[in-house]
């Protein structure tokens, strides 16, 4: 047979592209005493986004020997991502990011759990995901995912470290200012890693040694009050879909909300029907 005389060609695979250095993780220079410890290790939080903050937070903590660890992003790593990362790798390119930095934290602390989720955090699913954590970090960079969180968190009374821009907000909307409240007090700064600051201030909650109700922008600590008419103080809140009301009514990022302060006003008052089903 003159089938049997030809030669196949062989598939030359293309090699895999080769890990590149990562950067180094920060040292926090945490002192923490076997009580310290064992307060960490009954303690879960939930990381919204696992881009570079949410990913330095994560492995702080697991690096710390928190109990458990939340993961909800699901976006898929691209080459942008891969440069000063601390996890991600050019092989990694078209996977989900909460899944290889879940696998990478399962490797710094094998005692600790991690429960990595693919599925964008919406109103009809973040409580059910969030429910078994004490507290919600929120580094989504994503203003209908800030307003989500916070609403949440108002309702499950569960504390909220949230990164928006330049600034670290540690709130506990049950007991005091909501993100609605304080959304015309965001400032631009030249804050330097947030991710450290924002990890210092969850274990420091975790340990009572820090109050929510602040935040910090510029190297200062501002104390936030609760806005009498927002609904969160008239106990009106619910969650709504966030994205199809701040579509019509408000800017897409927390960005734009630093640019053009007065479009977003209404988003801190009651008037805005923000926790109703105003979605016309």
């Amino acid at each position: 047979m003159v089938f049997g005389l030809l030669k196949r060609k062989k598939e030359v695979k293309a090699a895999p592209a080769p890990d590149v250095p990562r950067p180094e993780l920060p040292d926090l220079g945490l002192r923490l005493d076997d009580d310290s410890r064992e307060r960490l290790r009954k303690t879960k939080v939930f990381v919204i986004g696992c881009g570079p903050a949410g990913t330095e937070i994560a492995m702080h903590l697991a690096k710390a020997g928190i109990g458990g660890i939340g993961l909800s992003d699901n976006a898929f790593i691209e080459e942008k991502d891969i440069e000063g990362n601390l996890v991600f790798q050019p092989s990694h390119i078209g996977k989900r990011k909460s899944i290889i930095l879940a696998d990478h934290l399962k490797a710094m602390n094998p005692e600790i759990s991690v429960f990595p989720s693919t599925a964008r955090m919406r109103y009809d699913n973040i409580m059910n995901a969030s429910r078994s954590c004490s507290i919600v970090i929120d580094c989504s960079g994503d203003l209908a995912t800030h307003f989500l969180a916070s609403d949440a968190c108002y309702l499950m009374e569960k504390r909220l470290v949230m990164l928006v821009e330049s600034n670290v907000l540690v709130l506990d909307p049950k007991a005091g200012p909501c993100f609605r409240c304080i959304v015309n007090d965001l400032e631009r700064s030249r804050t330097g890693r947030l991710g450290s600051l924002a990890t210092i201030e969850t274990i420091d909650l975790v340990l009572g040694k820090s109050t929510a109700g602040k935040m910090f922008v510029s190297g200062m600590t501002k104390s936030l009050e609760k806005n009498a008419d927002c609904d969160c103080s008239k106990g009106k809140i619910t969650l709504i879909d966030y994205e199809k009301w701040l579509g019509k009514k408000a800017p897409e990022s927390a960005s734009a909300v630093l640019d053009k302060k007065t479009a977003v006003k209404s988003l801190a008052s009651s008037e805005s029907k923000l926790s109703g089903a105003s979605l016309e």
